[in-house]
């Protein structure tokens, strides 16, 4: 199998889903490709040529969910 990228908006995602606590800042993709071991069995293993895609979100949490998970763990262990 041969992976490869959309040369045209490689990651794609809907804008309408997303988590309230995180925004994405950015969103890279590479390729990951090369020789890699692989386990035939419990004591053996083999070196094959696989493809690799290799897709990176970056996320930024919003500071008010983390200010409220702190103060509601403080309170709560008063």
């Amino acid at each position: 199998m041969n992976a490869t990228w959309f040369s045209d908006g490689p990651i794609r995602y809907n804008p309408e889903i997303g988590l309230p606590e995180y925004h994405i800042m950015s969103l890279e993709h590479d390729y990951c490709n090369g020789v890699f071991h692989y386990t035939i069995t419990h004591n053996s293993s083999r070196l094959g040529d696989f493809s690799c895609l290799l897709g990176m979100v970056n996320l930024k949490r919003a500071i008010g969910y983390h200010l409220v998970q702190v103060c509601d763990f403080v309170v709560i262990c008063r």
